[in-house]
């Protein structure tokens, strides 16, 4: 069985337009990734 749901997704850029955290947020579950450049 396939289960779909929305998410929404953030990201955040530094001053020289870096991707620096992506958040991931729906109903089953979150999380948050931070990159290090």
């Amino acid at each position: 069985m396939i289960s779909l749901e929305s998410y929404h997704q953030t990201y955040t850029y530094d001053t020289g337009n870096n991707l620096t955290n992506l958040s991931h947020q729906a109903n089953s579950s979150a999380w948050q990734q931070t990159i290090a450049i």
